[in-house]
């Protein structure tokens, strides 16, 4: 990349009224290629010479960004805490922020703080990502074994007006979970249904049809086992009767 050679031909010169904007460019340029790797030490430099308050924004951002993807997730936490921490911040970025905390504290098992961070968005928020946080309480309640809780946000979010069809459909693939873990196999696999003949995302009816296989699955399981259990039973009461018989028998 001709532009990108040429920024960091400038950020590797002596410090000079160029080298802020250059360094700038070239992060933006790394983050835009993926490059997460290369973005972050152009985004941490930016971080130690930005004069210009709007870059130093950017380096916050771009460093929460890119250690999230990377899935460094505790650098993720400190960086948007950073973002947060920042006067005049946007309340979309504010947002972002508390996502990246949330969504980073979820995946370190910090369900406490995600929580917190998921309830502040939908405390703030009646968008697509209010319904992202409600979603991720569920998934926390569900976790943690919390099943009427979870049930009950979900229903909230299937229900909801405006509905985020995404959202809807992972809230009833999460529901049959729920159903699953109550031992109600009849909802769970209701709930998988509705997804499979009614969502048009390929990636969830696939989840959701997986699901519905291993439930067939588990209900075969319990069959066989009943069945098992009545034949086991079967026997012994023959064997008991033919006892009877001899005992008689043997007395006559």
């Amino acid at each position: 990349n001709l532009a990108l050679g040429g920024y960091n031909f400038v950020a590797d010169r002596p410090f000079s009224k160029y080298t802020e904007p250059a360094v700038a460019r070239a992060a933006q340029l790394y983050f835009k290629m993926q490059n997460c790797e290369l973005a972050l030490k152009s985004y941490l430099r930016l971080e130690t010479i930005a004069q210009v308050p709007a870059n130093l924004l950017d380096a916050r951002v771009g460093q929460m960004r890119c250690n999230f993807l990377q899935k460094n997730y505790d650098e993720a936490i400190n960086y948007a805490g950073k973002v947060l921490q920042t006067e005049k911040i946007s309340a979309e970025l504010a947002t972002e922020a508390r996502m990246t905390i949330a969504r980073s504290a979820f995946e370190k098992k910090d369900y406490e703080l995600a929580k917190k961070q998921y309830d502040t968005v939908m405390a703030k928020n009646q968008n697509e990502k209010a319904a992202e946080a409600k979603y991720g309480i569920a998934d926390i309640y569900f976790i943690q074994g919390q099943y009427k809780e979870s049930q009950k946000l979900l229903f909230e979010l299937i229900s909801q007006k405006p509905s985020y069809g995404y959202w809807v459909t992972r809230s009833f693939i999460l529901l049959s979970d729920n159903y699953v873990a109550l031992g109600d196999y009849f909802n769970a696999k209701y709930a998988l249904k509705t997804v499979i003949d009614k969502s048009t995302n390929n990636e969830l009816v696939e989840q959701a049809k997986l699901r519905l296989g291993a439930i067939l699955e588990m209900e075969k399981a319990e069959l066989e086992k009943q069945q098992k259990e009545k034949m086991r039973q079967d026997s012994i009461h023959l064997i008991e009767e033919n006892l009877e018989i001899e005992k008689t028998e043997g007395g006559q």
